[in-house]
Parts: structure tokens; sequence; C-alpha cells
């Protein structure tokens, strides 16, 4: 009597291993594993956008209103920003904390040299460096410079007094020498 199952582990079962041997690569042949899954089509988060938008770069502001605006928008529409995270320096000062934040603006005034918003900034350029992260932790950075100058109305009142104290001298020199004997 014929038994199928003899003729299967006799004929087909070796002709079928000798089949995948010959499709399979020789050891040599395989290529090494993919890079980890960013190579292999996923890609990273983009971060989040953030512009200096009053002044504009390079642009000033006056030494009495020395206010900037910032804007951030989302990298990815799954990545809300967060916005305590932002972070503002001014010449390595930290200024943050005399910012206000809403979702997708910050705006508060440039610190001076001490870190300190009581008093106004010096008179001249300035390296402002902001940061903010995504809730996923994607980080944006701007750099940028400005300038604080004298304001207008400040230039006005200062012209005057100089004036008036000048004429003021004159007269007080004038009445010493009439009462000089």
């Amino acid at each position: 009597m014929y038994d199928i199952r003899q003729h299967w582990s006799r004929a087909v079962l070796p002709a079928m291993a000798a089949l995948s041997m010959a499709s399979a690569p020789a050891p040599a042949q395989q290529s090494a594993p993919a890079s980890p899954p960013q190579a292999a089509g996923v890609a990273p988060y983009r971060p989040p956008a953030i512009s200096l938008v009053q002044p504009i770069n390079g642009g000033t502001v006056p030494v009495d209103r020395p206010v900037v605006v910032l804007r951030f928008a989302q990298g990815e529409t799954t990545d809300a920003i967060d916005a305590r995270s932002l972070s503002l320096t001014v010449d390595g000062r930290d200024c943050t904390n005399g910012f206000h934040v809403s979702g997708t603006e910050a705006w508060g005034p440039l610190c001076n040299a001490e870190g300190r918003l009581d008093t106004p900034p010096e008179v001249g350029v300035h390296l402002v460096v902001a940061r903010v992260w995504s809730a996923r932790g994607a980080c944006a950075e701007m750099a940028s410079t400005i300038t604080v100058v004298e304001s207008a109305a400040r230039a006005r009142n200062a012209a005057p007094a100089s004036s008036r104290t000048r004429v003021l001298d004159l007269l007080i020199r004038a009445a010493r020498k009439l009462l000089d004997p």
C-alpha cells in the first residue's frame, strides 16, 4: 500500500528545503538593518515658529517705551505650544518675568543691564534671544538686534531745560557782578 506521508517526507520536503535555500541570500549578502525609525520614513516633529514682529529685526524702540512683541505658531497641528515655556533674554539677562503671554503672542518691556524692569535699558544696540517649546518638546529660537534710542518727547523736553539753565546761569552771573563792589 502506498503511504503518502513517506513520499512527502522523502521527496517533497527536501525539494521545498532546497528551493528555500536557493532563494535566501547568502549571509555575506544580507544588508545591515535599517537605521532608527526616523530614517525609515517617520519624520521628526517640526518645531514651532517664533518671530519678533515689533520692532522688526534691527529696528528701534524709544527708551521710554522699550516694548517688543513676539509671535509664535505651532510647527505641527497636533503639537500645541507651551506658552509657559517662553524665555527671553536681553544681552544675556533674563527678562521673561515682564512679559505677558497668550497662546500665540508675547509682549513686554526690555530689561536693563542689571535685569531690572523698573528702569529703562541703556540707549544702544541690544541682543534679544527668545525661545518657546511645544508640548512634545520641540524648541524654537530666534535672535534679533534691537536699538534703543532716545525718545522724541524726551529730547524735546531736554532741550528747553538746558537752554533755560543757561539763561538762568547768565542772569545769576550778571546779578553777582552788579552786587560785587
